[in-house]
């Protein structure tokens, strides 16, 4: 979830994961951010961001705003994804970092 904010159009994540247990898929966006313009790429092994802009401002706090789809590739441990750094609206945020359930 995203929070410290009213609402927000824009915002960028730095991710950092370990890239010996998992691998990005893709990054979406879901409930109130639908339609917001969404990229991503991989900076080098272990680190991403993640950048979303959006006309309609998005109510704070969103939960489940972005999802991101990784492929478990070693050995899962607690501590494989993790937020470094984070902008909404080019102030500094929170996020949290929840995990999904694994798809076989």
């Amino acid at each position: 979830s995203i929070g410290g904010t009213a609402g927000f159009n824009a915002l960028e994540i730095h991710l950092g994961f370990d890239p010996s247990a998992v691998r990005p898929l893709r990054v979406r966006t879901r409930s109130d951010a639908r339609g917001a313009m969404i990229g991503w790429q991989e900076n080098e092994p272990g680190e991403m961001t993640i950048v979303l802009a959006s006309a309609k401002t998005i109510p704070a706090p969103a939960r489940n705003a972005i999802i991101i789809d990784f492929e478990v590739v070693g050995e899962l441990r607690r501590s494989a994804v993790r937020s470094a750094r984070v902008a909404v609206d080019d102030d500094d945020a929170r996020i949290r970092v929840t995990r999904g359930r694994r798809r076989r």
